[in-house]
């Protein structure tokens, strides 16, 4: 998401399962960022289909 959008993001794990925080120095971004809420978070940009495409393929999309 940074170098699609400029978002920057932080993922934090907890008991049961994780925190996605996503941020933008940008008043407009963050109002953006709030409306579209987890599930267009995700599908925003082009880093949605690379990702499973690399799953589908075996790979490890994050170098995990």
């Amino acid at each position: 998401l940074a170098a699609g959008v400029g978002w920057d993001t932080e993922v934090e794990p907890i008991e049961d399962g994780a925190i996605l925080r996503v941020r933008s120095d940008d008043a407009a971004e963050r109002a953006r960022i709030g409306a579209l809420g987890f599930y267009g978070v995700m599908v925003t940009g082009d880093h949605h289909r690379e990702h499973h495409w690399a799953m589908v393929q075996g790979g490890m999309p994050h170098g995990h």
